[in-house]
């Protein structure tokens, strides 16, 4: 599985596949994975269409007006871009997952401003490798789902979701490695198995 890239996986099989775009507005086109043939589209953000539309009556009263309209529209047009990919079309049908506790290290954040990638967050699809005591691989790469995600005290809690037509890890551990273009990013522990979702 090639570790490099998170931002164009399919949400069905994890594979690197063409970044869906957006035209007509906010309207999505989907695409179809080559690997898998499911559907996929980008995701919506909701935060950054509100401030397009409330930022320039902020402004409307000042001489800041046309500045604070350039500079909705940048954000909104480079958080579109960065936006994860979900499924589309085909529903879910029932898959295994964990609950882990994720500490992310400490590059990680040279890592995120320098390849400006998003952090953590729900409908994320990021490469995990399941590790021994003495961080060891036991188990090849396999995609998840992050689902549910809250900090807490640090801490990033959440439930991974293995893909549906993802590859499955023949063996695993109570401790895993996060990946994030080709690097190691975080350490997780598992604090419970999910036999199924949705």
């Amino acid at each position: 599985m090639n570790l490099k890239d998170n931002s164009y996986r399919c949400p069905w099989c994890g594979n690197i596949v063409e970044k869906a775009t957006r035209s007509g507005g906010y309207r999505s086109r989907e695409k179809e994975c080559p690997y898998c043939h499911h559907n996929y589209i980008c995701k919506l953000r909701i935060f950054p269409v509100i401030v397009m539309f409330l930022l320039p009556f902020v402004f409307l009263s000042t001489d800041y007006f046309i500045l604070s309209v350039w500079i909705a529209y940048i954000y909104i047009c480079f958080d579109l871009s960065r936006s994860p990919m979900i499924r589309y079309r085909d529903r879910s049908m029932p898959t295994k997952g964990y609950t882990v506790k994720i500490e992310l290290y400490s590059n990680y954040w040279e890592i995120k401003l320098k390849y400006w990638k998003i952090m953590l967050e729900d409908d994320m699809i990021i490469p995990i490798i399941f590790i021994d005591k003495s961080g060891k691989a036991v188990s090849l790469p396999c995609c998840v789902r992050i689902e549910d995600g809250k900090w807490r005290k640090g801490l990033f809690e959440c439930d991974l979701k293995l893909l549906e037509f993802g590859e499955t890890p023949e063996k695993t551990s109570d401790r895993i490695y996060l990946y994030n273009m080709g690097k190691v990013i975080g350490v997780g522990d598992v604090v419970e198995e999910l036999k199924t979702s949705y």
